[in-house]
């Protein structure tokens, strides 16, 4: 697990802004009636997006939940930085490559995936 992953991570799961070299977090605070708030020390809930290269890979939305996706690039670093915010969220799941063909799940659970598809994480 890298440093910036990790960063990365945090600052997702945290609701904080975070960027650094090839991969940022941009967060949205938004009323329930689904306004941009621009005074953040009122309660709301964050909207977050994880980038890599400017390519969107995670979301949380309170709509949708966590979704990550491979944005078209399955490649080592993605899947890094989508394996480091699934271990830091808990979950057990991953996304790996094998034989040309990527999954996602557990080694025991798992399907084949795409690389555009986009993961509801639960």
């Amino acid at each position: 697990m890298r440093k910036i992953s990790r960063l990365a991570a945090r600052a997702f799961i945290e609701g904080r802004s975070f960027t650094r070299d090839n991969t940022s977090v941009k967060i949205e605070h938004r009323t329930p009636e689904g306004l941009v708030r621009k005074v953040l020390d009122l309660p709301s809930h964050p909207n977050r997006r994880l980038y890599l290269h400017g390519n969107l890979i995670a979301e949380y939305t309170n709509a949708k939940g966590l979704r990550i996706t491979l944005a078209g690039w399955n490649t080592p670093t993605t899947r890094e930085r989508l394996n480091t915010l699934l271990t830091e969220t808990g979950k057990r799941e991953g996304i790996w490559q094998h034989k040309f063909n990527q999954y996602y799940g557990t080694h025991d659970d798992n399907r084949v995936i795409s690389e555009n598809e986009w993961i509801t994480v639960t």
